[in-house]
């Protein structure tokens, strides 16, 4: 009996800890790709250390990704599978305005992240349902190679739904940009970015441009994504 249980614990030791339990599927990575949040160089369970990726595949269809930066440091983030693609929702209670922020995965090589200040029902957020009251703030669109914010005149009350056509409105109806293109290389990011600020009066557009360089080590897009700031620029 015992040499029974001994043999049953060493394989599940060996073999990883990707698992199902009540149809929660749960898998380990050392990185993922964030146009498709799938997971990559999966790891074993004896094979954990840090920094690593945790990817629950849970019951209502909703993916959990949480990274694992150190044992103190880690966030998560919940997707749900959607007509749009993946969509994460998080809401922020600041003391002047109410934040709701949406991740969109559409898995076609971008990921789109949009924000908004807003008085709204919640259960309109959860029906991804845009009400009338939500402002548009801001919105990012990010590909393997550019990173591009747009920003929004709060005067102009930016009313934009969720649906396939977002990216293409908010270019369309950006006060400023900060199109960025970005490439690692040796352990090295190097950012070359073009900030522009727009205006009914041609005379009073500018940009400025610029570079920087961050230290990324051996990080992919996915992990500079969440922890950019615990990185340093490059000397």
């Amino acid at each position: 009996m015992h040499k029974t249980l001994i043999i049953i614990f060493t394989t599940i030791f060996v073999t990883g800890f990707s698992c199902k339990q009540n149809d929660q599927k749960i898998s380990f990575f050392k990185d993922i790709d964030i146009f498709t949040l799938n997971g990559k160089n999966e790891l074993l369970y004896n094979e954990l250390n840090y920094p690593h990726i945790r990817v629950d595949s849970l019951p209502t269809g909703e993916k959990k990704v949480t990274y694992f930066y150190s044992a103190e440091d880690s966030k998560s983030v919940t997707y749900k599978k959607t007509a749009l693609g993946w969509v994460s929702i998080l809401h922020v209670d600041d003391p002047l305005v109410y934040i709701t922020k949406y991740e969109i995965v559409p898995v076609n090589g971008t990921v789109m992240f949009l924000q908004y200040g807003q008085n709204t029902d919640p259960l309109d957020t959860m029906l991804l349902k845009v009400s009338d009251s939500m402002v548009l703030i801001s919105a990012r669109i990010v590909t393997e190679s550019t990173d591009n914010l747009y920003t929004f005149g709060v005067a102009k009350k930016i009313h934009c739904e969720l649906t396939a056509d977002t990216s293409e409105y908010v270019k369309a109806m950006a006060f400023g940009m900060f199109k960025s293109k970005h490439a690692i290389v040796d352990g090295k990011m190097n950012v070359i970015f073009n900030d522009c600020v727009h205006n009914d009066n041609p005379l009073l557009r500018k940009c400025s441009q610029g570079e920087n360089c961050y230290e990324v080590g051996y990080f992919s897009l996915a992990w500079v994504e969440r922890y950019l700031h615990k990185m340093d620029t490059c000397r």
